[in-house]
């Protein structure tokens, strides 16, 4: 070596997000921990649903005091222990409905965010801009000559039979807005009509074959020798043979060196709506000149004037990409 030539701290060294992605095999997944936590919180309640291996428990809480709406024979349901709310200790009402039980908590799900975002979401609702309209033809082309990493969301598992978050809440009853809603009345009545509902949406994202988007974005991957990020829950990418990263703000910047991202290009977003992380965010504040497209029936609110859309059902494009990426390859 060089003497003088300067060591490369390890991070810089090697990109971990632009490596083959990673094989699984079919019994390794069944051999996986099927299991998955939600949170809902306003500033009056807060509800956390979980699910493992085919067990479940509901959480509800209401913090100082139970709503008139309730019954007396529905507050008789509650307990009461002191927790954290926004850093002060507060009474909190709490009901749990399941087959396992939860260890107590100190800290209350009410008006409590988990450490979820890596940076402020990106979001042009209010002033949407005029983006570039890419054909498959234009994507394949980027796809081939740039370093990309593809990012997915719900819409990508829709075709193969698994709810998003929004059909989730209103097959359970889950209105925020509204102190006692649907999902309240039905776990303190009727819990196990809530169980059979939960246990559907669950079931799809661990049981479900993976769709044609999911196969061809998993060949192209592996073409490209480059990483697939999900915010999916669901084991349909694993189905495909590999595996995604499943972003979690926990462990984002934990296991992403954000100088990785002023390498690649662009992040190709495949049925995602919204930054919902903030991991788009973050590239941009890292890679300002990167690039943000979005493979969608619509335009999403991420993008910015300088990034771009190729509007249709992924379902279709990104095969035709994966077959247009074999050709250039000379693979039949």
């Amino acid at each position: 070596m060089n003497p003088e030539q300067p060591i490369k701290p390890e991070a810089e060294k090697s990109n971990k997000l632009l490596t083959a992605p990673e094989i699984i095999l079919p019994e390794d997944i069944e051999k996986m921990d099927k299991s998955w936590d939600a949170t809902f919180f306003s500033d009056s309640h807060g509800y956390t649903l979980r699910y493992k291996n085919g067990q479940m428990s509901f959480t509800i809480e209401y913090p100082d005091r139970l709503p008139d709406d309730l019954t007396e024979t529905e507050k008789s349901k509650f307990s009461v222990n002191d927790k954290i709310v926004d850093g002060k200790n507060v009474p909190v009402f709490t009901y749990q409905y399941g087959s396992f039980k939860e260890p107590e908590q100190k800290e209350s799900n009410v008006g409590f965010a988990p450490e979820y975002h890596v940076a402020e979401p990106r979001d042009f609702e209010t002033d949407m801009p005029e983006v570039q309209q890419m054909t498959v033809e234009d994507l394949t082309e980027f796809i081939s000559n740039k370093k990309v990493i593809f990012y997915t969301g719900a819409g990508i598992s829709a075709e193969a039979g698994v709810y998003n978050m929004a059909q989730l809440k209103e097959a359970l009853g889950i209105d925020q807005a509204v102190p006692v809603d649907g999902f309240v009345r039905t776990v303190l009545n009727d819990p196990e009509t809530a169980q059979n509902q939960f246990r559907q949406f669950c079931q799809s994202a661990f049981e479900h074959e993976p769709s044609p988007a999911h196969q061809s974005l998993a060949e192209i991957a592996k073409l490209k020798s480059t990483k697939i990020l999900t915010e999916n829950f669901d084991l349909l990418q694993e189905r495909t043979g590999i595996k995604p990263y499943h972003t979690e703000g926990a462990s984002l910047k934990k296991d992403i060196d954000p100088k990785w991202f002023s390498d690649i290009d662009a992040i190709v977003c495949v049925g995602l709506s919204f930054d919902d992380r903030g991991l788009l965010s973050w590239y941009k504040a890292n890679n300002p000149s990167g690039k943000i497209i979005s493979l969608d029936l619509s335009q999403p609110t991420y993008l910015g004037k300088e990034d771009a859309l190729v509007k249709g059902d992924l379902q279709k494009i990104l095969p035709e990409v994966e077959k247009q990426i074999k050709i250039q390859m000379g693979i039949n």
